[in-house]
């Protein structure tokens, strides 16, 4: 199966490069992918295939400022949420499925739902490596490194340079403009992440949110201390939450393992019977 390229058409203007999976068989409903940052729409083919072909329709999409997008501003990390994700809800809602939406953000996919204004057109939520990862939540070494790396190296770096090098120093697969890694920096400068008064963003947007909402989270992912986990999911203090915080004693995850092909028997097919549930679930009260 190869997907459909489309162009998703925020409300500022910005066109986002996407891609389209429609099932062969009738289609149950539909799945976003929002991507973690710096990493590419197309990190998400294999799990893209595994949804369709189990009659999923699954749209995937690259940020402002990933990969080859075109920029004709500064982009802003919040834009993501509020212009990229909304958007992609949008365009969802028209397209084979897109009368019952689903999305699955990894890491800041899933931070940023709550700032999306269509998000309460989702019927349920997935949230895969998500966090509000204050710095000094995180244990030794990692406080050091991600101290000196954000609350230093990279402000720093962001005055100098238009272009943030994320991909050669680990943190995704792509270089990123230096006015997205500027606004993370400061988030995770402060306990409250972006919903620290400072940033002016409505921690409303988190509460109203009612919908299912199942969230994994795994020990050996050293980008998320489970108590970064614990507080994106307070956040999300309406909604119906199933904590799926993993002890990892095999085959390793991390932080992008979830997406892998050798997790389509465990995580995949877990998420898969969950979106089943909820959607059969939302049937039996239509």
């Amino acid at each position: 199966m190869s997907p459909s390229t489309i162009t998703l058409k925020c409300k500022d203007g910005v066109q986002l490069p996407a891609n389209f999976y429609q099932p062969e068989k009738n289609t149950k409903g539909l799945i976003i992918i929002a991507s973690a940052l710096a990493v590419p729409r197309k990190f998400y083919h294999h799990i893209a295939l595994y949804f369709a072909e189990s009659q999923y329709s699954v749209l995937t999409f690259d940020y402002r400022g990933v990969a080859d997008t075109p920029l004709t501003k500064k982009p802003r990390l919040a834009e993501w949420g509020t212009q990229d994700i909304h958007a992609a809800v949008a365009a969802a809602g028209n397209l084979p499925g897109g009368d019952n939406l689903f999305l699955v953000g990894h890491s800041i996919g899933g931070q940023l739902v709550g700032i999306v204004p269509s998000a309460d057109k989702l019927e349920g939520i997935v949230l895969v490596a998500a966090s509000f990862p204050y710095w000094k939540r995180f244990s030794m070494p990692e406080k050091l490194k991600v101290g000196l790396m954000f609350r230093v190296i990279a402000p720093l770096f962001c005055l100098l340079r238009s272009t943030f090098p994320a991909r050669a120093l680990g943190l995704g697969s792509s270089h990123l403009p230096s006015s997205i890694i500027a606004d993370w920096a400061a988030w995770i400068g402060k306990d409250n992440y972006l919903l620290d008064k400072k940033f002016g963003f409505d921690a409303e947007g988190y509460k109203r949110l009612k919908q299912p909402l199942l969230a994994y989270g795994f020990d050996d992912d050293t980008l998320v201390p489970k108590a970064s986990f614990n507080k994106i999911l307070s956040a999300y203090s309406s909604a119906s939450i199933e904590n799926r915080f993993t002890s990892i004693k095999n085959t390793p995850v991390g932080h992008l393992g979830f997406f892998r092909p050798s997790s389509k028997d465990t995580f995949w097919l877990d998420t898969l019977n969950w979106i089943n549930k909820v959607s059969e679930e939302r049937s039996s009260l239509n």
